[in-house]
């Protein structure tokens, strides 16, 4: 019978190093790739700390619901905003007059949308931040950090010839909303009462 060698022993740990190696590298890298996908995929859903979203401390954290003394946006406040939009040709409805609402399309945020975060904005340029954070999130949702659903954005609008959704309608939306005295009073530092839900994201 043969025996072992130091030279036959290096060799099999050798192999052994290698088809480890081999299995367990695009392991690592595959999990690595689906990590920054996920963290892309988060940050999508809750923005980071910005000008427009900028009111995260211990003593009046934002919440995930609109809690403020303005209390939450009403169908028919929201309607106030939506006749607007249709007045100048967009078609996407109030997502509140009924329970699921009316989604936009295109993987856009539609002009309703757009009255809808106006009403949970202080500017015009905070609204339209949100309007562009909205259509480029990933998937067909986007998450608002005030209002208590996500938009759906992959959906068909329910009216007759309805145009596209394109890139400017969420915008068009939060201008709209401008001449409207309900909207852009919204404190989204004061939240109190039960529904109080910080976000440390």
């Amino acid at each position: 019978a043969c025996e072992d060698t130091p030279y036959t022993s290096r060799s099999a740990v050798k192999m052994i190093t290698r088809a480890f190696l081999a299995f367990s590298v695009p392991l690592i890298i595959a999990a690595v790739s689906t990590a920054a996908y996920d963290i892309q995929f988060l940050r999508s859903i809750y923005p980071e700390d910005t000008p427009q979203n900028r009111s995260r401390n211990f003593g009046n954290p934002p919440c995930l619901q609109s809690c403020d003394e303005n209390g939450a946006i009403t169908a028919d406040t929201l309607q106030k905003c939506v006749e607007k939009c249709a007045n100048v040709g967009y078609c996407c409805g109030n997502r509140l007059e009924i329970k699921g609402g009316e989604d936009s399309s295109n993987n856009l945020l539609s002009c309703a949308n757009g009255c809808e975060i106006a009403f949970y904005s202080t500017t015009v340029d905070e609204c339209k931040g949100h309007c562009e954070m909205g259509n480029n999130a990933r998937w067909c949702n986007y998450r608002h950090p005030f209002t208590e659903n996500n938009f759906r954005k992959c959906g068909e609008c329910v009216c007759d010839n309805s145009p596209a959704v394109s890139s400017t309608d969420c915008r068009d939306g939060c201008l709209q909303a401008k001449t409207l005295e309900e909207f852009y009073v919204h404190d989204n530092t004061a939240c109190n009462g039960p529904e109080d839900i910080p976000r440390f994201l």
